[in-house]
């Protein structure tokens, strides 16, 4: 059964990250160039808390939540820890996860753990900078299962050197490996990122905005059949993402949720009256 407790997000910005990837602006994603703080935190909750009486989610994300120093994860965790939280879930990077931090975590109500794989090829990876290989993702998603943690997984589609093919074995790969959620987001070439710098060289051709959305059709789909819940399909728009020259390319729209879903049932719409109907069907609307 779905959990309807509220889930109130915290963005960290970068913070235990080891280096800025290629494609990456926590700023422009999320609207804030001032650090977040355990007093900003605990002042949110607070007077959140003082208009709600119910139990909440809290998640830690925008981050690689367990690479930072263990004395400011203890700060965020406490701050939560005071306020009736119902589950903790957090993001953090594929080398970011082991046994003994996810026991430390559960502690704190660990729900589910997000990591940030983007991809599994490794050519890809390089070109990306992201500085892991696919052995540091299956350890930590066994990990995480052997725990009973869920396991979601981030991944782009529209990275330098990626095809659909590549994509689709990538989720392949991920389903064997036994995710339970992924969150999919299309590659946009953002302000003041290396990516950028990259585009205006014409060393980078950015997706169209059908044939990302095509190919998520595809995963959406290969998800299903699965049983992995599909958590976002898209940037979470904001003003900050919208405002004119943050994006500087690629196929942004702030439904493209909504675009996938409707090429989605469109084509289970058309299969099944061709199975059931034939090719000719006749339609009458009152």
């Amino acid at each position: 059964m779905k959990d309807r407790a509220p889930f109130l997000p915290f963005f960290l910005h970068y913070q235990g990250c080891p280096h800025q990837c290629i494609f990456c602006n926590q700023e422009i994603l999320n609207g804030s160039q001032e650090p977040l703080t355990p007093y900003k935190v605990h002042d949110f909750l607070r007077k959140w808390s003082a208009e709600n009486a119910e139990a909440f989610r809290g998640g830690y994300y925008g981050a690689s939540f367990t690479l930072l120093p263990s004395s400011v994860q203890h700060s965020f965790l406490e701050v939560l820890s005071e306020f009736p939280v119902k589950g903790l879930y957090i993001s953090t990077r594929p080398e970011g996860v082991s046994e003994k931090i996810c026991q430390h975590l559960q502690k704190y109500g660990l729900q589910r753990v997000e990591l940030g794989v983007q991809s599994l090829d490794r050519g890809v990876l390089a070109r990306c900078q992201r500085r892991y290989t696919p052995f540091d993702v299956q350890k930590s998603l066994h990990i995480l299962s052997e725990m009973n943690i869920e396991r979601s997984a981030h991944i782009m589609v529209g990275l330098p050197g990626q095809t659909e093919e590549s994509i689709l074995r990538d989720v392949n790969i991920l389903i064997s490996w036994g995710i339970t959620h992924i969150r999919i987001h299309p590659v946009l070439v953002l302000k003041n990122t290396e990516l950028e710098n990259m585009y205006k060289r014409g060393d980078y051709i950015p997706w169209t905005l059908e044939r990302s959305a095509q190919l998520c059709v595809r995963i959406l789909k290969k998800c299903q059949e699965n049983e992995v819940k599909v958590l976002r399909l898209g940037v979470q728009p904001s003003c900050s993402l919208e405002k004119e020259g943050n994006i500087v390319a690629g196929p942004y729209h702030p439904s493209f949720g909504e675009i996938c879903y409707s090429y989605y049932y469109r084509q289970e719409i058309e299969n099944y009256l061709k199975t059931h109907c034939g090719e000719r069907v006749r339609a009458r609307f009152p």
